[in-house]
């Protein structure tokens, strides 16, 4: 997939991508580039859309939802949380693999 920023916050994203990739490159560093999207769960900010949501109805609001057609997939934040532990460990193994490999 092209690399195409297209604002301030998605550039910011491929570039902290591409460092890591540098430091993975030159020193060898092992490194897994996790991007969870939309994640939802306790202690989340008010502003965000599902505590937003659940503010509104229980405060009888009509609840606002802005615009409808964009479609979003929610985590749930021990789901993300497995997850980058799953990235990490699958990041160990394969460097484990790799040098078994190499003192061979």
């Amino acid at each position: 997939h092209p690399l195409q920023g297209q604002s301030p916050y998605s550039a910011s994203k491929i570039g902290a991508d591409k460092m890591a990739e540098a430091f993975h490159k030159s020193f060898g560093l092992p490194v897994v580039t996790v991007r969870p999207f939309n994640t939802y769960g306790p202690r989340q900010s008010a502003r965000a859309i599902i505590p937003t949501i659940i503010s509104q109805a229980m405060n009888g609001e009509k609840i606002r939802l802005g615009g409808l057609s964009p479609t979003r997939d929610f985590n749930f934040v021990q789901d993300t949380v497995i997850g980058f532990i799953k990235a990490a460990e699958a990041s160990a193994k394969a460097e484990a693999a790799l040098a078994a490999q190499g003192s061979k």
